[in-house]
């Protein structure tokens, strides 16, 4: 058997490390939305809540960039295929990968609505970890873009040089079911019967600011998997690299 390389050890335990923290921060998150009764909107006060509901514009409305539907936050993604040619213990092998092109993403204040009121929700000031699905993906094989990404693109188009393409969007569109987990904050200077429309939900100090067009079940339940296989991994590999330090001392 070859001797444990320092190197190989060394990056085996900051990558396990690394990998082992991620999933430990996303289960607390996980924690944190399963502990965390959903309220009505007309039942919110000052401080950290949850809300699910749908979506209402608020003065302003957004247009997603290929698919044309109104919203009130969006991302897009225009990648091509790049092969690279590389030689490995003496042999020629060609890596394929996407890289980007374009991406953008935009966002609006905007209302989240149940049976007893609306709350407006901020996603501007600081921006929120979103857990939204894809409502747009294609690719192309053969030099072409969909008319709708040439649409958006305009004369950009003739950027994209390769023959594969793939085209991406999600957005949060009006109307949606939509579920926040954020902190109202009594909005300066307004005053109303309803305590709801004093209030603003966005990001508070050190606290999660999540927004997802998924129900808190779907969300939790697929947060399970990548924890798991985060932690799993993450052991695995601070395991090796421990191994391999032991036996560079002679352990």
């Amino acid at each position: 058997m070859a001797d444990p390389n320092p190197i190989a050890a060394g990056l085996f335990l900051l990558i396990g490390l690394v990998i082992f923290y991620l999933g430990f921060r996303q289960w607390r998150t996980y924690n944190q939305i399963k502990n965390t009764a959903t309220s009505k909107v007309r039942s919110v006060a000052a401080g950290f809540c949850e809300i699910a509901g749908k979506i209402v514009a608020g003065q302003k409305i957004l247009t997603t960039p290929f698919t044309k539907k109104q919203c009130v936050y969006y991302k897009y993604r225009i990648d091509e295929e790049v092969e690279r040619v590389r030689t490995r213990n003496g042999k020629t092998e060609i890596d394929r990968d996407w890289e980007t092109r374009f991406s953008g993403t935009e966002s609006t204040p905007f209302y989240v609505e149940d049976d007893t009121g609306k709350i407006e929700v901020d996603p501007v000031t600081n921006a929120p970890e979103i857990y939204v699905k894809l409502n747009y993906e294609k690719q192309t094989n053969n030099w072409t873009n969909p008319p709708e990404v040439n649409e958006f693109l305009g004369e950009r188009a003739k950027i994209l040089r390769r023959p594969k393409r793939r085209f991406l969007e999600s957005s949060l569109e009006i109307g949606e079911n939509f579920y926040v987990l954020g902190t109202a904050f009594p909005k300066e200077g307004v005053v109303s019967e309803k305590r709801e429309e004093m209030l603003v939900i966005k990001k508070g100090l050190n606290k999660l600011f999540i927004v997802s067009d998924s129900s808190e079940n779907a969300l939790v339940g697929g947060m399970k998997w990548s924890i798991g296989g985060m932690l799993l991994i993450g052991a695995g590999l601070i395991i090796v690299g421990v191994v391999f330090l032991l036996g560079l001392v002679g352990v």
